[in-house]
């Protein structure tokens, strides 16, 4: 019986219209040849010299990361310097404390890419006019 499930996904997967093998690759290839050298080879953004980066990488999660730390263990106000983000950010940036900054930022982007990714997929029934109500007419 588990053959059967094995080989109806296998037959599930070969079956995939083109479109999806053609965003698979390029997935793949955005993830490393694109994300993987740009954000996590180095301690710099090893963007070419036309596109300005912050330099080392990661100063704006070293930020918020401070300013979590201001909140939950030194038990200040979240407003230090030039904070301007509600006290809810800092709490959710509080899981983060608990790593080593080099994980966190790999965490952090990685929760971007996978964000972007599922956002794209769930919002593209709604871009191609399809399922809507006001073009049926």
């Amino acid at each position: 019986m588990n053959r059967s499930k094995t080989q109806s996904l296998l037959q599930l997967i070969l079956n995939a219209p083109p479109l999806t093998w053609i965003l698979l690759g390029f997935s793949i290839s955005y993830l490393f040849f694109f994300i993987y050298p740009i954000f996590f080879s180095s301690h710099v953004m090893e963007f070419p010299a036309y596109v300005p980066a912050i330099d080392p990488i990661g100063v704006d999660l070293q930020q918020m990361l401070s300013y979590s730390d201001s909140l939950f263990t030194a038990r200040q106000t979240p407003y230090i310097g030039f904070n301007l983000y509600p006290p809810l950010a800092s709490v959710l940036f509080i899981p983060l404390l608990t790593v080593e900054f080099s994980l966190a930022y790999k965490i952090v982007t990685l929760v971007n890419v996978l964000s972007i990714t599922c956002l794209s997929i769930i919002s593209k029934p709604g871009l191609n006019g399809k399922g809507s109500e006001t073009q049926k007419a």
